[in-house]
C-alpha cells in the first residue's frame, strides 16, 4: 500500500512538473474573435464565420473548395453540386446548404444553448413544405452531444463536433488559404478559439511529454484510477455547488417561495447520472413556487446552469404566452422553451457536463463557487421581483 502511495505521489509530481515546464504562465495569444465577440456567441460569431468559410470562393474561381470538403468529409453525404446555395439564419436555420435537385443539409449549431421545442422537427417540416425531398440534419456541438428527444423526434440525424469534425476541416481550410494571408490568419485564430472552447489548447510538446509519462512503468493503470477518482471528486464538488446555490437563494431572496420538494432534485445519484451521461437523468435542479399555480422559479442544468421561470407551455398555452411576453418586456432577453417562458444562462460559461481546466479550477475553489452561486441568486431575485409585478 505504501508503494502504491509513493507511485501516485510521484506520478502527480511529475505531471505537475511537466505542466509547470510547458504550460504554466504561457501567455494567451491575441485572438481577434475573442476581442470582438463573446467567445460562445453561436449566431454572430460561430455560425457567421462558418457560413463565410463554406460560401467562400477564391477570386476568379467558381469552385467552393471548403464547401466540397465539408460535404465530403463532415456531412458524408452524396450531394449534387448543381445550383448549390449556402445560407445563414434562413427560416431560423443556423446554416442551410441546398442544391437544385431538392437536397438540403441543415447544420444546427449549438455551443451551450439548449434546444427549442420540436426545433429540428420544425426545420425538417419547413424544408419538406418547400419541396426538398432529401434532407440531412447535422447537429453540431463542442463535444458531440445529442439533441433533445423533443427537438428531433424520430428523425435521422448525424452528430458532429467542433473537437473531432470541425477542427480537422478548419485545418484543411487554413492549408488551402496558403496564398491568402488574411484568410489564412483568420482561420488560424478561429482554430485557436475552438481549441480553447474544447479544452484542447495545449502545446504539442506538453501533450507528448504527458503521453510518455503515462507509458512509463505502471503509470497508465494509475492514470485510469485517478480518472475515476477525478469523476468522483467532480460529483462531490457539484453537490457542494448546488448546496451553495440553495443557500445563496435563501440569503438573497428573503421571501423566496416554498421549495418544491417533489420536483427539486440535487441528490448525489442525480448528479452522478448527469456527470456519467446516463440517459435516465439528463437534467436536475432547484424549483420554488406555488403548486396550485404551477409557476416556479428555477435553477436547472443541461450542459451549463441556467435560471428563470418554469411553466409548461403545453398545459396552459394562453397563460404561457402572456407570461412569456410580460417577462421578456420586464426583464429583457430572448431565451424561452416549452418549459421556460423566460430563462438566462448563468454568467461565467461554467460547463458541467464536459468541464475543462477552467471549469474544474472554479469548482475546486470554494470562494469562486460561492460567488458563482451568489450571482445566480441575484439574477433570480431580479426575476422574482418582476414576476411579483405581473
Amino acid at each position: 500500500m505504501r508503494d502504491d502511495y509513493r507511485d501516485y505521489k510521484l506520478l502527480l509530481a511529475n505531471a505537475a512538473g511537466l505542466y509547470e515546464k510547458h504550460e504554466a504562465g504561457r501567455p494567451a495569444p491575441f485572438n481577434v474573435f475573442s476581442a470582438l465577440y463573446k467567445e460562445t456567441d453561436e449566431v454572430n460569431l460561430h455560425s457567421r464565420f462558418l457560413h463565410a468559410l463554406l460560401d467562400y470562393r477564391k477570386p476568379g474561381d467558381e469552385v467552393r473548395e471548403n464547401l466540397e470538403d465539408f460535404l465530403q468529409h463532415v456531412a458524408e453525404k452524396d450531394f449534387a453540386q448543381s445550383g448549390v446555395t449556402v445560407r445563414r439564419e434562413s427560416d431560423y436555420i443556423d446554416i442551410l446548404i441546398t442544391n437544385a435537385v431538392g437536397q438540403a443539409v441543415v447544420v444546427e449549431n449549438k455551443i451551450y444553448a439548449g434546444d427549442q421545442p420540436e426545433q429540428l422537427q420544425r426545420y425538417h417540416k419547413t424544408l419538406k413544405n418547400q419541396g426538398y425531398r432529401d434532407i440531412h440534419l447535422l447537429y453540431l456541438t463542442l463535444h458531440g452531444h445529442a439533441p433533445s428527444e423533443d427537438s428531433v423526434g424520430n428523425l435521422d440525424y448525424k452528430l458532429i463536433s467542433y473537437k473531432d469534425d470541425l477542427h480537422p476541416w478548419l485545418e484543411r481550410c487554413q492549408q488551402r488559404a496558403y496564398d491568402e494571408p488574411g484568410l489564412r490568419e483568420s482561420v488560424a485564430q478561429y482554430r485557436q478559439l475552438i481549441r480553447k472552447l474544447t479544452g484542447t489548447d495545449y502545446t504539442g510538446v506538453y501533450m507528448e511529454a504527458l503521453k510518455e509519462l503515462c507509458l512509463q512503468d505502471n503509470n497508465l493503470v494509475l492514470v485510469n484510477d485517478l480518472y475515476e477518482a477525478m469523476n468522483g471528486t467532480i460529483i462531490l464538488l457539484l453537490k457542494q455547488l448546488w448546496d451553495e446555490i440553495e443557500e445563496a437563494l435563501k440569503n438573497e431572496i428573503k421571501d423566496l417561495p416554498t421549495k418544491d420538494e417533489e420536483l427539486s432534485n440535487i441528490s448525489k445519484e442525480r448528479i452522478t447520472d448527469f456527470v456519467k451521461k446516463k440517459k435516465k437523468y439528463n437534467w436536475h435542479g432547484l424549483y420554488y413556487g406555488d403548486e396550485a399555480e404551477e409557476i416556479r422559479l428555477g435553477v436547472e442544468v443541461e450542459d451549463c446552469i441556467f435560471f428563470g421561470v418554469r411553466f409548461c407551455q403545453k398545459d396552459h398555452r394562453d397563460k404561457y404566452d402572456k407570461l412569456k411576453e410580460q417577462l421578456h418586456k420586464e426583464i429583457g432577453g430572448d431565451k424561452s422553451s416549452k418549459w421556460w417562458p423566460w430563462y438566462q444562462w448563468a454568467d461565467g460559461d461554467l460547463k458541467l457536463k464536459n468541464p475543462d481546466r477552467k471549469d474544474i479550477e472554479l469548482l475546486s475553489n470554494k470562494e469562486a463557487r460561492q460567488n458563482f452561486a451568489k450571482r445566480i441568486a441575484q439574477g433570480l431575485k431580479r426575476v422574482w421581483e418582476a414576476l411579483k409585478e405581473i
